[in-house]
């Protein structure tokens, strides 16, 4: 077993080769060993890793990936059971891929994954719940209507207040992409109205975007939206991935489509063993 913190350069170069949408070292180097709870690394990066993170009601598999050389040689599923036992041994019920929030490099397994569908339903896994990741081509979005503003460090006390009274789950991911000059927020008379965070876990990510509740249902969060989308276009990206989606109609207004179904599988670790 091997530590995460050491590792980020060869793990960063074993996505490169293994995944389709490979997280960058600089996202590997938080998700896997600066966000809290730390992940444990097991597995030899010139073959395959995979990463667990215990929480207090169960562990979560933040990444699995094998070499492509080293495929179909049984490494997945060494790979897999490993990480069970480090989810038994830290008193975990169940290991779940996806959901696990607030940090993660996917929400749930892409469903075109199908090597890795295919091993964690040979493991018993089943699937628990999907997530929607909506995609925005940046060339191609509304015209910015302004009345936004970068939330600043002296901000810190307002979001955080904020949340906590509205959108308690989200506070974490809002006070981090405070801490990266990435969340755009608007404002009225009571307050903070919105709020939308971007490149917290992955660069191109969107999300969480949060409204006051009094203001559901009437496009208020369309500004900071539009805000965080224009300042990523400005900052050199083409393409943004609005991350685990509940509603879809503020997304599509901005011209979003769903671009990626994720599904999220969970292990009973107290029946199966298999």
């Amino acid at each position: 077993m091997v530590r995460a913190t050491s590792l980020v350069t060869a793990i960063a170069a074993l996505c490169a080769e293994a995944a389709a949408d490979a997280p960058s070292a600089d996202e590997l180097a938080w998700v896997l060993t600066a966000a809290e709870p730390r992940a444990t690394v097991v597995g030899d990066p010139d073959v395959g890793i995979a990463a667990v993170a215990l929480h207090p009601e169960g562990a979560y598999l933040r990444l699995l990936a094998v070499h492509p050389r080293a495929r179909r040689r049984g490494h997945g599923r060494e790979l897999l059971a490993e990480a069970e036992a480090v989810a038994r041994a830290g008193g975990a019920p169940w290991l779940q891929v996806g959901a696990e929030a607030p940090w993660y490099l996917w929400p749930g397994v892409d469903t075109a994954e199908l090597g890795l569908l295919c091993l964690l339903e040979r493991a018993r896994y089943t699937r628990v719940d999907s997530a929607w990741n909506m995609g925005v081509a940046l060339a191609g979005l509304p015209h910015d209507p302004g009345g936004w503003r970068v939330a600043r460090g002296t901000d810190r006390d307002a979001i955080d207040a904020w949340t906590q009274a509205h959108w308690v789950h989200w506070g974490a991911e809002m006070l981090r992409a405070l801490a990266l000059g990435r969340l755009v927020v608007t404002s009225d008379d009571d307050g903070i109205a919105a709020a939308c965070a971007y490149g917290v876990c992955r660069d191109r990510y969107v999300g969480p975007v949060a409204v006051r509740p009094d203001l559901l249902g009437r496009g208020s969060g369309q500004a900071a939206l539009l805000g965080a989308l224009h300042r990523m276009r400005a900052e050199g990206h083409k393409h943004a991935e609005i991350s685990w989606v509940g509603p879809i109609c503020p997304y599509v207004r901005v011209g979003a489509t769903i671009d990626r179904i994720l599904s999220i599988q969970r292990k009973d670790l107290t029946v199966s063993r298999g």
